[in-house]
């Protein structure tokens, strides 16, 4: 279903984001850990 496919990347962005958000104050090692997953 392409309707889901777009929501999980919408989402994943989402994610994306707020990790780099909260990544900011991470131990860059864990924030690698987080990006790459």
């Amino acid at each position: 279903e392409i309707e889901f496919e777009e929501k999980r990347k919408e989402l994943s962005k989402i994610r994306r984001e707020a990790i780099k958000q909260l990544g900011n104050s991470l131990h860059p090692n864990i924030r690698d850990v987080f990006i790459k997953s």
